[in-house]
């Protein structure tokens, strides 16, 4: 069986303590990917948990082919540019909430 080839966006304690080890005990989910806007973040979760592909863009990893879905685990402002950007890349999209800073926004 294939496994779903996932992004996470955000190095933080949340993302790093919640949705990636779920992903990864799952038997058909893999994190291949992980992104921060600070560099030395993202270093450091990559060396921590073993993970080749990094990026300071999330453009870089929505144009990629080789990944499925990306778990968006950022500042609260940020979801929306970063869900919509993911969701017209194809991408299969996990948002932290709050999804949106306002209704408006949620129904965008």
């Amino acid at each position: 069986m294939a496994k779903v080839r996932v992004a996470i966006i955000g190095c933080g304690q949340i993302a790093l303590q919640n949705p990636f080890p779920g992903i990864r005990l799952h038997p058909e989910g893999e994190v291949v990917a992980l992104c921060d806007t600070q560099p030395a973040a993202v270093e450091r979760a990559a060396r921590d948990w073993d993970i080749a592909l990094t990026a300071t863009d999330p453009q870089q990893l929505f144009d990629r082919d080789d990944i499925d879905a990306v778990v968006i685990a950022t500042p609260n402002f940020t979801h929306v540019p970063l869900a919509t950007a993911a969701l017209e890349a194809g991408k299969h999209v996990l948002c932290e909430k709050p999804i949106a800073m306002n209704a408006g926004e949620a129904h965008q």
